[in-house]
């Protein structure tokens, strides 16, 4: 009886392992660039060509302003308001 009740506890240790969920890799999945605070988007630099400092732009359903990004790039970005591509905010 005994042996049975290990096999039975070892069963249910191994399904319990089985089922559990893996741990979370950190940071940005594998081949996904994630822009840094100030850096463009991607496809900012597109939805730029051709149009001058101030006008409107948008990448995908993100909508912002031509300007020149706060990395030092010399050609106008896409800047969306609050998202990846504009000015860090202030510290607190």
């Amino acid at each position: 009886m005994a042996r049975m009740d290990r096999t039975f506890a070892l069963v249910i240790v191994l399904a319990c392992v089985a089922c559990s969920k893996p741990p979370e890799p950190e940071g940005p999945p594998i081949g996904k660039h994630v822009p840094r605070d100030g850096e463009p988007l991607p496809g900012a630099f597109e939805a730029c060509s051709g149009k001058a400092a101030g006008i409107t732009c948008s990448i995908g359903y993100r909508t912002g302003t031509c300007q020149l990004p706060v990395t030092g790039e010399p050609r106008l970005a896409c800047q969306t308001e609050g998202g990846p591509g504009s000015a860090p905010g202030p510290l607190n």
